[in-house]
């Protein structure tokens, strides 16, 4: 048992380093900066600090007083999510490395990152009091008098182009690139780090299979969902996060089933707009609903 223990430590940063290389979303984690983690798993707490601005200095009193509140704020993943697989019976270590490779590749790819991605950007769209409006954009001029729009206000809001995150479908982002027209110009993309996502994560909601069966699992657009065209953030307005569960790795001699390898793969996840900075998100979504 001790040797299966073993081998989990050995592939979670595998798993790790895959979600992290894939996830579009994986930017907006670890940006709120001192999320200090509980004993709780999957809770975490991050500071929330509120202050007032300046008053007059008094020659016979000196600066007026000014009240400063530091307060942690816990946030608690909703997202607990878990997978079992197995792996038929190879020969030594050294083979089943390759093939588990292989399964948590894909299974991060196909499944584990558009899930999170896809949840992030529906938490995000459908958080109350954050900038944004809804149309359809049906040519480039549109896509980039809405982008426009955007910087506008994002400008307004004071958040600095280096912590502007642009979050946006293909067809949009191949709309403005490729059009050679002059009568309605963007800068956004040099103004955003910018992120092509695909168009199947981006809707403002989304609803999580809970996999009761062996064939059956995932995310899929919710009834309510709209199409969300293009999303922007101030990365300091967001935390992100994922916490993986230490694997857990049956040989197939230990395994009770099948004589294969057995593995649990447990992650908690979620994406929190922080208190006070709504205004640092900006949603345009479509006109009407996916369905």
């Amino acid at each position: 048992m001790a040797n299966s223990i073993a081998l989990g430590e050995k592939f979670l940063p595998v798993l790790q380093k895959i979600y992290k290389a894939s996830a579009k979303t994986a930017v907006l984690e670890d940006t709120a900066g001192a999320p200090q983690k509980t004993d709780i798993a999957g809770t975490y707490k991050i500071p929330v600090i509120e202050t007032v601005g300046l008053g007059d200095y008094d020659k016979a009193t000196g600066s007026p007083a000014g009240d400063v509140t530091f307060a942690w704020k816990s946030y608690q993943f909703a997202r607990d999510r878990a997978r079992r697989f197995q792996v038929d019976v190879v020969d030594d270590l050294a083979t089943f490395g390759l093939a588990f490779g292989g399964v948590a590749a894909d299974f991060n790819k196909r499944h584990v990152v558009p899930e999170i991605d896809a949840y992030r950007i529906s938490k995000i769209a459908s958080t109350a009091s954050i900038g944004g409006t809804q149309a359809d954009l049906e040519n480039a001029a549109a896509w980039k008098a809405a982008l426009n729009e955007a910087l506008v206000y994002m400008d307004d809001a004071e958040v600095d182009d280096s912590e502007r995150v642009l979050f946006i479908t293909s067809a949009g982002y191949s709309a403005v690139k490729n059009d050679a027209t002059t009568a309605v110009q963007t800068d956004a993309f040099d103004r955003c780090e910018t992120i092509i996502v695909p168009a199947s994560r981006m809707k403002t909601a989304v609803d999580l299979n809970a996999g009761a069966t062996s064939d059956a699992g995932g995310f899929t657009a919710a009834e309510s969902a709209v199409n969300v065209n293009f999303l922007i953030v101030d990365k300091g307005a967001i935390w992100a996060g994922t916490e993986h569960e230490a694997l857990r790795i049956w040989s197939p001699s230990e395994n009770q089933g099948p004589n294969a390898w057995l593995t649990d793969y447990r992650i908690f996840y979620d994406c929190f707009v922080r208190q006070g900075l709504e205004s640092g998100v900006y949603l345009h979504k479509a006109a009407e609903s996916v369905s």
